[in-house]
């Protein structure tokens, strides 16, 4: 019993990192790279055509002519409902996360052109009060990741282009809990807290091809990342029983999981374009995570934990209407599941499936193009009755909502 109070360390890592990299996963969408791209669904993956295709496809690149260069930030307010069936109890938190970013292009040839990217994955943070019941577990999580790439694109035929984005991830964690003391005789509780930053590198395929002047596909792959974290457990227990709980360095490390998506996009006339999207996210190859502590005791332990992902299958759909040679209007949709199975449902990370719906417009002055769009997120409830570590019962249902907004300027030269 008092083994598994580390286990909680695993579970939160594991938790809040494995959703670090997918698509609008959990929440506000984690697919925050430019306005315009946002706007229609981020459903682009055969269309997009501003420097952030450093991320959505880097065989679009060469579309691009001269050079350009593209700055902007999403933003939301998030909010998570748990309304418990033990204790009654209606928890409702908010987060606000901002998520900036940094694209630019230029063309070199007439079939090949650069590009480079700095944005970031995620920023977010959860705080649970700390009387609620799942406080052993977890009573705050923050994690933000930073990505930095190199991209190249080249038109291969007449139809056909394909591209190369090279990047390197940094992310840091920041994690808490209070510990239980009773097993141990002492009143009251204990806290312990665990921060930890890592690197990984990773690559995205794109190819894209046109079969007429209406038609065009588009893929993508995103390989695997590993990502190896460095960190310091430290807690705060009662002077005799600090010999149980050392503070000290701990190390672990994440296999982000690989990814694919195909999109379609058809040109009904110059003006209107849609296109439908599906991306894979391969969660089911989690299988395990391990800690290791440098300073272990009968209490703090090396140890791993199985995973209880798998794999989903996103959809988008967007669309963009042209309404002058200076505004265009744009929409989406996405429906994106949960990867989280019945029985690793946990409120480090409570997954639901996600209904997200975006509109945006762009407006282009010489050499100037402003984008923006809003977006609403509708986390359906989920039902959840499962025994976690320290959280031997945890029933109730989960849901949120997200409302969220961004802009994006891009100026080319």
């Amino acid at each position: 019993m008092i083994k598994l109070r580390m286990f909680r360390w695993v579970l939160v890592i594991a938790a809040v990192l494995s959703f670090s990299d997918q698509a609008m996963a959990s929440g506000f969408a984690i697919y925050d790279h430019g306005a315009k791209e946002q706007a229609q669904g981020n459903a682009v993956v055969a269309t997009v055509d501003t420097p952030a295709a450093v991320f959505y496809n880097p065989s679009r690149l060469e579309v691009l002519d001269g050079k350009h260069a593209e700055v902007g930030a999403s933003a939301g307010r998030s909010v998570l409902r748990f309304d418990s069936d033990l204790s009654g109890e209606n928890i409702e938190l908010s987060s606000t996360p901002l998520v900036p970013y940094a694209f630019y292009s230029q063309k070199i040839s007439n079939k090949i052109s650069l590009g480079a990217g700095l944005y970031s994955s995620m920023g977010n943070r959860i705080d649970y009060p700390r009387s609620w019941e799942g406080r052993f577990l977890v009573t705050s999580s923050e994690f933000k990741q930073i990505n930095f790439a190199v991209s190249a694109g080249a038109r291969i035929s007449d139809q056909t282009s394909v591209g190369l984005s090279v990047g390197v991830a940094h992310s840091t964690i920041e994690l808490g809990n209070q510990i239980d003391l009773a097993p141990f005789t002492f009143p009251g509780e204990g806290s312990a807290r665990l921060t930890a930053d890592g690197y990984g590198a990773y690559g995205i395929l794109g190819v894209h091809h046109v079969f007429g002047p209406r038609f065009g596909v588009g893929a993508v792959y995103t390989t695997p990342m590993k990502i190896s974290y460095d960190g310091q457990a430290t807690y705060s227990v009662p002077a005799p029983l600090s010999p149980l709980f050392p503070n000290g360095d701990v190390d672990t490390s994440l296999k982000v999981p690989q990814s694919a998506v195909v999109g379609a996009a058809w040109r009904f006339n110059p003006d209107w374009v849609a296109e439908v999207d599906v991306q894979w996210v391969d969660w089911n190859e989690l299988e395990e995570q391990k800690i290791e502590f440098e300073r272990t005791t009968v209490v703090v332990r090396d140890t791993s934990i199985p995973y209880r992902l798998k794999s989903t299958w996103t959809y988008r759909i967007g669309a963009q209407y042209r309404i002058s040679e200076t505004s265009q209007l744009r929409a989406g949709y996405v429906f994106d599941p949960s990867a989280s199975r019945d029985e690793g449902m946990s409120p480090i990370l409570p997954d639901v499936d996600n209904h997200i719906f975006t509109v945006g417009y762009g407006y282009k002055k010489g050499s100037w193009n402003l984008d923006g769009f809003l977006a609403y997120n509708y986390g359906a409830p989920r039902k959840v009755d499962n025994s976690l570590p320290r959280m031997p019962e945890h029933r109730g249902t989960y849901e949120s909502r997200t409302i969220g907004g961004g802009v994006s300027v891009t100026y080319s030269f």
